[in-house]
Parts: C-alpha cells; sequence; structure tokens
C-alpha cells in the first residue's frame, strides 16, 4: 500500500482521521485474507472496520476493545482455516473410495487401513473445528465483559456464564428494556450445538466409548449438496454404534451462526455504547497509562 505518508493520521482528541481509518481497515482486511485464505464476508468486514471506528491513540481502553475485536477476527479466521482442513479431508477419503470401488477381495486390507485412517483424519479435522468455535465463542464474551464492565467467572465457560445471566445483564444496560431476542436465541443455539457438543463429546466425555468417533455418513442438505458428518456417541454403552446419538454438522453452517452472532453482538455494542465504559457519563478520554 502506498501514499500514507501524507495521511495525517490522528486529530486533536486522538481520533483517528478518517483517511487513517480507510488505510488501517483495508490494511486489516488484507491481513485477514491472507489468514483464512478466503475472501472477508461482509460480517468480517464489519468487524475489522469496528476496530478503527472509535479508536483514539493513547486511550487505553480503546486500545484493549481494538485488541479485543482483533482476536475475534483472528478466531474467526482460524475457522476457515479448520473448514479447509475438514475439507480436503473429505474430498481426500472420497476420491479414495471411488479408486477402490470394485477392487478384488486381495485388496481389502489396504482398503481398511486406508479407510480407518481418512475417516480419522476427517475426525480429527472436525473436533478441532468444534474446539476452535468454542473459543471464538469465549473470546466474544471476554469481550462483552469488558465493553459493559460485567464480571464474569474465571473458571468454566464464559459462554455458558453470559447465556445464563444475559437477560439480567442487558434489563441493566437496556434500562429494562426487552431482551433482544435474536442475539439471546443465537446465544442459546450455540450453546446447544457448539459448547454442550464440545463438552459432552471432546472435551470431557463421561465414559471412554463416548465421544466423536470414525464412523462417517454423507449428510445430503437442501440444496442438493452433501458434505461428510462424523458420528457422536453420547452415553454409557459397550454396544457402541448402538449408542450413536448425534451427527457432527456442517463447518460451513456453523461459521454462517458464528457471523450472524457476531454480526448480532456488534450491533448491540453500537446501540448501547452510551452504557459502555466508553458512555458519555463515564468520559471517553484517553487514560493516562
Amino acid at each position: 500500500m502506498t501514499g500514507t505518508s501524507d495521511i495525517e493520521p490522528t486529530r486533536p482528541d486522538g481520533a483517528l482521521s478518517e483517511d487513517m481509518k480507510t488505510v488501517m481497515i483495508a490494511i486489516y482486511l488484507a491481513v485477514w485474507e491472507f489468514t483464512a485464505g478466503t475472501t472477508p464476508s461482509e460480517v468480517v468486514k464489519r468487524l475489522v472496520a469496528s476496530r478503527w471506528t472509535h479508536f483514539r491513540a493513547g486511550s487505553r481502553i480503546h486500545i484493549v476493545l481494538s485488541e479485543g475485536l482483533a482476536f475475534w477476527a483472528s478466531y474467526l479466521a482460524r475457522l476457515y482455516i479448520t473448514r479447509d482442513r475438514y475439507t480436503i479431508a473429505c474430498r481426500e477419503f472420497t476420491e479414495f473410495l471411488a479408486a477402490y470401488h470394485g477392487q478384488p477381495a486381495d485388496n481389502q486390507s489396504e482398503r481398511m487401513i486406508g479407510q480407518f485412517g481418512h475417516q480419522d483424519r476427517i475426525r480429527l479435522e472436525i473436533e478441532s473445528f468444534y474446539v476452535a468455535t468454542k473459543l471464538l465463542l469465549e473470546r466474544i464474551v471476554v469481550t462483552f465483559a469488558f465493553f459493559f464492565n460485567r464480571g464474569i467467572p474465571t473458571n468454566g465457560s464464559a459462554h455458558t456464564f453470559l447465556n445464563e445471566h444475559f437477560k439480567n445483564f442487558s434489563s441493566e444496560i437496556t434500562e429494562r428494556q426487552k431482551t433482544p431476542s435474536k442475539l439471546h436465541g443465537l446465544m442459546k443455539e450455540l450453546s446447544r450445538r457448539v459448547v454442550s457438543f464440545r463438552n459432552i463429546h471432546i472435551e470431557h466425555p463421561s465414559y471412554p466409548t463416548v465421544g466423536v468417533r470414525q464412523w462417517t455418513s454423507r449428510q445430503n442438505l437442501a440444496d442438493g449438496t452433501s458434505y461428510i458428518s462424523v458420528s457422536a456417541v453420547s452415553a454409557a454403552s459397550d454396544t457402541v454404534q448402538s449408542s450413536v446419538t448425534q451427527q457432527t454438522e456442517n463447518p460451513a453452517d456453523i461459521i454462517a451462526l458464528v457471523e450472524t452472532y457476531i454480526g448480532e453482538m456488534l450491533t448491540y455494542f453500537d446501540t448501547y455504547r452510551h452504557a459502555s465504559i466508553f458512555g458519555p457519563e463515564k468520559g471517553d478520554d484517553p487514560i493516562v497509562k
């Protein structure tokens, strides 16, 4: 990027000039695209822009918020990276099955090794995706707590804590307005589809046979496309395959859900900024280091 040397970086109050905001947003969008390996979505563009919209140089709280949102963007990029690794593993498995289709029986041992190995790779990649998604959800709550000056416990899931206390928090923040149903609904849905799934099947299994297993199946979507999912065992059982209760979801669907959630959270931040640590009644001046 050229021509930045002629740009006035900040105004007298420390806020970035409009030209500098444009430069910073362009740079960090390019960084995100490089990291994720894909074109930024509208939510990503909004997220990156949010780092610099109200930024003030020399203000600790502005720097902290900008860094917090940077974690959101970086961790969201990781979801795309993990999704792509999962997609590659699924494609290679499909190609492997096609190559061995109709092969003579004397190749069965080699086929079995390859099939189990490919399925295990798919299982490990989808587990990594769920873990990475949970980490992003935790980061969002940490930033929420900072922004609105709310306490969150240092132990346990921050996302679960916010989901359980959001009504009370929001009532105080919005001065008794109705809880935003879409934002809270997304919070609950992510608790069920990501946090609970990760806790039960990946992070805190209750029995040696509980967890995401290497049994795969092809799931057909309404638009005619399909993806490979992996079976999950939820309850203790010695007849393992009879205990399959869930299938892993399409990572693309989870990413879409997370991005919708991020968009709603950013709207909440914008709408109630006056009730945050940046509110006019609390002062929005730089904090002396």
